[in-house]
């Protein structure tokens, strides 16, 4: 809560709810000055008291806003600046008054009223007071200092604070008040200027710790301060301590945009494949290879039928045609042994094994132009095992196998294996992508090398193209790209085709025998943006024809048609600057990829009997029941006195036992390794272990939409997987590129967008609008430090909005705000930000365990997993009251009628989810409610509640089996014996399955856990 005193000392200003209220300063009922859309904090009044200045993001960016003292005459000074929107910069966000009333300033600006805007003077930044002769700033959480604005002059004020922020001077220069943060509270500290002797004023201004952010004011005597901390509003005696509570009564009125929900049926008819990756066509345009489903799959063009090219008991990925068309290059992937190179001839027969060893993976293989040699990278399984790869992914060696003698040469170390391999020319030299800073073995260089070539005979490397070195957005400028997933040059070294964001680029070389630098503003030539949606870029033998894939469609294209459509759109273009980006419109010759794979389920009936049956059909519990189920879905369920058995059914008597539905878990990053991908993940089926039967990743990659189908279609046992592919974290420019970010996720058949980290409201709105048009349900990465983002947030209408921020004391305007928007809240306790929550957790398991449930736990990861967590440091066993309030928060946020999900981010698979459940039930929550947080919410959190969530007739048969009852003791969870997805039922602790086969989990980890790490 902000408040600010009228310099009459006769009215006060605060927000509640991000909006602005007036009223006198004895107290009474309280005037909104604002209202809409907009999120309004820190008002401050004008030295004339006729205006307030405050922060607003009505123009969809946080900027100074000035209205009359009534409210009326709301006008932005600075539009043209930028808006202060990065939560760091906020912190030090307070609008100040200069003291003739010209303008204000505003961490390192000063606006005047005109809406001029000028750098303050010295290097001054984060004023936090003005007087006549001085800016005063803070430089660091310890430091202060004042400008002397005649003289230039900077002068230390103070220098041993300690972790202090929204300082504050009085107005006759004697006191200086500040806020001290330390890891268990906030206090409010006076400080005689003249003596330097300190006092508390308020010793613990939240009973709930956080930074706290909002502004605070003197009476223009120096006498009074004025605050709001408790709920309340505060008027305290400097001298004498005194603490005067100004009573009000405010009725906030909120706008909120319409609510971004949809709901979503689920099949178990087959399954229409969307993700494919390596699409490649033969030389003569007759046929396509790719792998979907962790197979490869061949076609004939330009319509035929997909088959798998081949029957083999491992996962096949990246087929690659020779140059003749005669053969098909692949990798696979064993669990067990690890990976090998084959060959096999296009027209079919019985695959060739090109590489021997074990315990390795291989990646990209390339044919030389001649046909005879194949590269390739490999790497240790252990590494490519690794869950995801940021930054170019994990390292490998580039060889070269020669098919005729089945010989392997080394050809250079530390390669990433995401990349696209290619051979010059006339096969002398192998082209890659390095790392991003290595090449040129200068950290301090202006540039890095995007491609580089190595020679086979004498391994001397040359540079073929670089870019500048920046860390920003590829969409606001080219010039700012730091890196690249995918790049490769065309044959004919015309042309340079390189992958950001899921988009594709054309870049045209020219004549220059020198490196190429690419994505510069110096550049004649621009970029080109062809492809919204396109991965795995590929050029003919001659260069001629440039192909790529995006979801279940492939592309080709010859690359002149690229430039014409640039040359032509230029021609059209009334705008004659140079642009370092040109976005096309082109259409490529387009193939639909039309395959389809039966869903995993089981076929048949079966029937548990006599046991307590938890529902989440409301608050029904039935303590003897039946539950029946055919060929996938439930059919009954009831009490066991009233159910006939069809004659067909396999029945199963659970006296005993007590049956709920599956768990739900809607934040659980579970993403499997890139490209290459197991048989099984100890990922998945640890999850799946622990009752998880439905899994929803908010930010993932790409492939995780191939994981998801594998899931479908029983490929790999896990839970069922949502997800949203890549978190939309790079920045926004445009709601078009909103559009198409939105676009891609909905053609590989996503049902959720993640906002992550857009830094203005406007983007996060642009993303919202898109999500509404294309039928997707969003959520966000909710606003960590400042919890009055996620007002924002709940405004713009979003569907969910995940982590618990640092809520400071949370009072009945925010729960009811967020009960009524049917906003999603998934606090994900396990990873709060604002104390030891999953340690807590893990020292209750490590030092309590229950055998049973310890050894499945690690039973499913892999031995340096466990290792680590033996020796992990350890809280003492207490339960943390940082790590219980926002726990709290989530039940009264459910309680008052809103809407509270489990998800618990996936760090410990499987029994994660179990914790999250039981801190729910910690802050309040029945153990009833509980469970429905963790299944039923969940189900309606995704939008299909018609499927999933509960134990009712024809939905999904997803359900836990237990020994112990939760509605007894929550920590029964765990005390799982089966566990159903789809109607399939597996034995708990190893997911043998039980029904409708009896057959155990096929081996999945490697022979031998030590496997070799290879010497890069």
């Amino acid at each position: 809560m902000d408040v600010d005193l009228s310099p009459d000392g006769k009215e006060i200003v605060f927000t509640l709810l991000e909006e602005i209220f007036k009223m006198p300063v004895s107290g009474g009922t309280a005037l909104q000055l604002t209202r809409g859309m907009a999120v309004n904090c820190h008002p401050v009044w004008s030295p004339d008291g006729k205006e307030i200045a405050y922060l607003s993001d009505i123009s969809g960016g946080r900027r100074l806003q000035v209205m009359n003292a009534d409210g009326t005459g709301q006008r932005m000074l600075g539009s043209n600046g930028p808006s202060i929107d990065d939560p760091n910069l906020l912190l030090a966000a307070m609008p100040v008054w200069l003291t003739d009333g010209s303008g204000l300033a505003i961490k390192d600006r000063l606006i005047n009223q005109t809406g001029r805007i000028d750098v303050l003077p010295g290097g001054v930044k984060n004023v936090f007071d003005i007087s006549s002769k001085n800016w005063y700033y803070q430089v660091d959480n310890n430091n202060l200092q004042s400008y002397d604005r005649s003289t230039g002059k900077i002068s230390k004020l103070i220098n041993n604070l300690q972790n202090a922020s929204d300082p504050r001077i009085s107005p006759d220069g004697k006191w200086l008040i500040y806020i001290k943060n330390l890891a268990i509270k906030s206090s409010l500290i006076a400080r005689d200027l003249s003596t330097g002797n300190e006092k508390i004023l308020i010793d613990q201004l939240e009973a709930s710790y956080r930074p706290i952010k909002e502004h605070y004011s003197f009476s223009s005597d120096s006498k009074f301060l004025l605050i709001g901390y408790g709920g309340k509003i505060h008027k305290i005696n400097i001298e004498t301590e005194e603490d005067l509570i100004i009573p009000f009564k405010a009725t906030p009125k909120i706008d909120c945009a319409n609510f971004n929900y949809h709901t979503y049926k689920l099949s178990l008819d087959p399954l229409k494949v969307r993700y494919t990756r390596s699409a490649n066509a033969s030389p003569d345009s007759k046929k396509l290879v790719f792998s979907a489903l962790n197979k490869v799959y061949i076609m004939d063009l330009p319509d035929g039928k997909p088959h798998v090219l081949t029957n083999q008991p491992w996962e096949q990925f990246q087929p690659t045609f020779s140059p003749d068309g005669k053969w098909i290059a692949y990798v696979t992937k064993s669990d067990t042994s690890g990976g090998a190179v084959w060959r096999i001839k296009t027209s079919g027969g019985k695959p060739e094994q090109l590489t021997t060893d074990q315990m390795v993976i291989y990646t990209n293989p390339t044919w030389s132009p001649d046909g005879n040699q194949i590269a390739l990278i490999k790497d240790s399984i252990r590494n490519v095992s690794a869950p995801f790869s940021i930054g170019g992914g994990v390292l490998g060696r580039l060889q070269l196998l020669n098919i005729s003698d089945r010989t392997i040469s080394k050809v250079a170390d530390s390669i990433s294996t995401i990349n696209i391999l290619s051979f010059s020319a006339d096969g002398t030299e192998i082209i890659y992508m390095p790392l991003r800073d290595d090449f040129l073995g200068n950290r301090k260089t202006t540039h890095n090398t995007s491609l580089v070539s190595v020679n086979i005979k004498d391994k001397s490397k040359q540079a073929i193209a670089i870019q500048p070195k920046r860390k920003a957005d590829p969409l606001v400028d080219p010039e700012e790209v730091s890196g690249f997933w995918q790049i490769t040059i065309s044959p004919d070294k015309r042309y340079i085709v390189y992958e950001i964001n899921e988009d594709l680029y054309l870049f045209p070389v020219g004549l220059s025998a020198d490196t190429i630098l690419i994505n510069s503003a110096k550049n004649a030539q621009p970029a080109i943006r062809f492809a919204i949606g396109g991965l795995d870029p590929y050029w003919s033998p001659d260069g001629k024809i440039l192909s790529w894939s995006y979801g279940n469609k492939f592309y080709q294209i010859n690359p002149d048609e690229i430039m014409r459509s640039e040359r032509q759109q230029k021609d059209k273009s009334t705008n004659n600057k140079d642009e370092a980006l040109v976005k096309v419109h082109i259409q490529p010759n387009t193939v639909n990829i039309d395959l389809e794979a039966q869903r995993a389920y089981a076929k048949g009936t079966i029937a548990l009997t006599n046991v307590r049956i938890i529902s989440m059909k409301g608050d029904e519990v039935i303590e003897k029941g039946t539950v029946i189920i055919g060929n996938g879905r439930f059919l009954y369920t009831g009490e066991s006195s009233t159910v006939k058995i069809p004659k067909e059914a396999k029945v199963i008597d659970l006296n005993g036992k007590t049956v709920m539905p599956g768990i739900i878990d809607m934040h659980d990053h579970i993403m499997e390794s890139q490209l290459i991908t197991g048989q099984q993940s100890y990922r998945y089926l640890s999850t799946l272990a622990y009752g998880v039967t439905t899994s929803r990743d908010p930010s993932s990659n790409y492939d995780s939409f191939g994981g998801a189908e594998c899931l479908e279609t029983g490929q790999m046992t896990g839970p069922r997987l949502f997800t949203v592919g890549d978190a939309v974290s790079f920045q926004l420019r445009s709601y078009e590129e909103a559009l198409a970010t939105v676009q891609k996720r909905a053609e590989l058949g996503a049902t959720y967008i993640k906002q992550y980290v857009q830094e203005t409201r406007q983007q996060r709105q642009w993303l919202a609008m898109a999500s509404q048009h294309y039928g997707l349900n969003m959520t966000n990465e909710g606003g960590f430090v400042f919890p009055t983002e996620n007002i924002a947030m709940i405004k713009d209408g979003s569907t969910g909005i995940e982590h618990a921020p640092e809520w400071g004391d949370v009072y009945e305007d925010v729960i009811k705000l967020w009960a009524l928007s049917g906003t999603w809240h998934t606090p994900t306790l396990e990873v709060a930000h604002i104390g030891p929550s999953q340690d807590y957790y893990q020292y209750q398991f490590m030092q309590h365990p229950d055998k049973k449930v310890f050894e499945k736990k690690f039973g499913f990861e892999p031995e340096e997993t466990y290792q680590m967590f033996l020796h992990k440091s350890l809280p003492k066993d207490t339960v943390p009251m940082s790590f219980v309030y926002p726990s709290t928060v989530a039940a009264r946020i459910f309680h008052a009628g809103g809407h509270v999900a489990l998800g618990a981010h996936g760090n410990d698979l499987g029994i994660a989810s179990h914790w999250e459940l039981w801190a729910l039930q910690l802050g309040g929550l029945s153990n009833l409610e509980a469970l429905q947080a963790a299944t039923i919410e969940g189900a309606k959190a995704l939008g299909m509640q018609a499927d999933l969530g509960s134990i009712e007739p024809n939905k999904l048969a997803d359900l836990i089996i237990l020994d112990k009852s939760p509605l007894d003791d929550i920590h029964n969870t765990n005390s799982i014996r089966y566990v159903m997805k789809n109607g399939i039922l597996y034995e708990g602790n190893t997911l043998d399955e039980i029904w409708p086969e009896k057959k155990k989990l096929p081996e999945w980890r490697f022979k031998g856990s030590k496997a070799p790490i290879i010497d890069k």
